[in-house]
């Protein structure tokens, strides 16, 4: 029996299009922002007149990140130092130095677009031990570019993360403890597994503190439910640790959400590590690798393409069930394991089933998650950042008609595939949301 068979005559759901209203919170002026934040912060009393700061930069796509890093570098231009980036984002691109600098001019940081060099180098020395638990000897390393420099600042986002739950989650102490370590660093904190995550990463990130009083500080980014920035803080050393907190719990109370828990499908056209550490974010999906509560139950996850941007890694494609021949094709197993396996969860990079094209997957999905033939729920989203539009089945339609929040755009409509199996869409216009109107 031919594989085709298993899928060609499965009954689709009618799709439509419906938009959520989440509260807009995007700063009008986001390098303005920085700029100020930095001149109030007291930074500039710290400052070695001539002496080189060492920027790191992580690979997260954080909204208007290069004219944020451009900010800070030109701030401390004018204040008579010599910046230069370093990227600080443990073992991806490849755990290479050219991959590290590739990942950061594919989210713009370039030389020329920040006005500073880019030192890129995976060395990172060791910089001393701490007792955590039993565990006598936990190494902590630090990028060695930037132990060279006279002072050291970083930019990054804070946000909640894919594999455990605590104060401190990604943010300030990720960036200190995996981030500056680049992939020796990142090995070291993950090989006791995620479960020690809550205790060890704040521990790691205050001896860190207390090892090097070159820190001067960073810049944490809070987005909004439609991934813009809203909140640009700058923490000094010594204030790294509470405003590390204080800003997840606004972050996590800006989260949006899919519009029910419990879905029989979920269908993701694209993944990426310049969306979520995991290619797509189990806070929204409920599909958390490790072990981590969760309220959201999704019989079937599919997953269709990766983003350009995450250069073929595919670490996190093992959350879900099906993927397209598209997306395998496009993996660079290089960086996918390499970034897999200096974490503690193999399964990150384990490969789902693989079918040819769109039509396959979708068609599966629809019959695997749906085993009681009931009125089946079905959800479609561009990806895990983009929660503010999607394609939804009748079934959820009918639960979500009348919250204010929610605007079906149009009534459900059959799903069309081209000759080639690959989606028919409704075009860019709805996934970029110029179709709509203020209702």
């Amino acid at each position: 029996m031919a594989i085709e068979s298993l899928y060609e005559n499965v009954p689709l759901p009618l799709l439509a299009r419906v938009r959520c209203r989440y509260a807009h919170r995007e700063l009008s002026d986001v390098a303005g922002t920085v700029w100020k934040e930095l001149e109030y912060s007291g930074l500039s009393g710290r400052l070695k007149p001539g002496g080189t700061v060492a920027v790191g930069v992580g690979s997260r796509g954080i909204s208007h990140l290069p004219e944020i890093v451009a900010a800070v570098v030109d701030w401390f231009k004018k204040h008579g130092t010599r910046p230069f980036i370093v990227p600080s984002m443990g073992s991806h691109g490849g755990a290479t130095s050219e991959g590290q600098k590739s990942m950061l001019a594919n989210l713009g940081v370039t030389e020329e677009r920040v006005g500073c060099p880019v030192l890129s180098d995976m060395d990172a020395r060791c910089i001393g031990s701490l007792k955590f638990g039993h565990f006598q000897d936990q190494k902590v390393y630090f990028d060695s570019y930037a132990l060279q420099a006279d002072s050291i600042f970083f930019v990054c986002r804070v946000k909640c993360h894919t594999g455990f739950k605590g104060p401190h989650e990604s943010g300030f102490c990720k960036m200190l403890t995996i981030g500056f370590g680049k992939q020796k660093g990142a090995e070291s904190c993950h090989k006791l597994g995620l479960g020690v995550f809550p205790e060890l990463m704040p521990a790691m990130a205050e001896f860190v503190l207390g090892t090097l009083p070159q820190i001067l500080g960073g810049v944490g980014c809070v987005e909004d439910a439609y991934g813009k920035t809203s909140i640009v803080k700058v923490a000094l050393h010594e204030d790294i640790l509470a405003e590390d907190a204080r800003l997840l719990r606004i972050a996590k109370s800006y989260m949006p959400s899919l519009p029910l828990k419990n879905l029989h499908v979920l269908t993701i056209d694209r993944m990426g590590k310049n969306i979520s550490g995991p290619g797509m974010d189990p806070n929204i999906t409920g599909r958390f690798i490790a072990e981590c509560p969760t309220d959201i139950h999704i019989n079937i996850v599919s997953v269709h393409d990766l983003t350009q941007e995450t250069e073929g890694n595919a670490n996190g494609v093992g959350a879900a069930d099906f993927i397209t021949r598209r997306l395998f094709e496009k993996c660079n197993f290089n960086y996918t394991y390499m970034n897999c396996l200096t974490g503690p969860l193999v399964r990150n990079a384990m490969i789902p089933v693989m079918l040819p094209h769109d039509r396959a997957v979708f068609s599966m999905a629809v019959k695997k998650g749906n085993p009681f033939d009931e009125d089946i729920k079905v959800v479609r989203i561009r990806d895990t950042m983009t929660l503010d539009r999607f394609l939804a089945s009748p079934a959820v339609l009918e639960q979500i008609r009348d919250k204010e929040e929610y605007q079906i755009l149009d009534e459900p409509q059959p799903v069309m595939f081209r000759e080639d199996g690959a989606f028919f869409d409704w075009g860019e216009d709805f996934w970029n949301g110029s179709c709509w109107t203020e209702a």
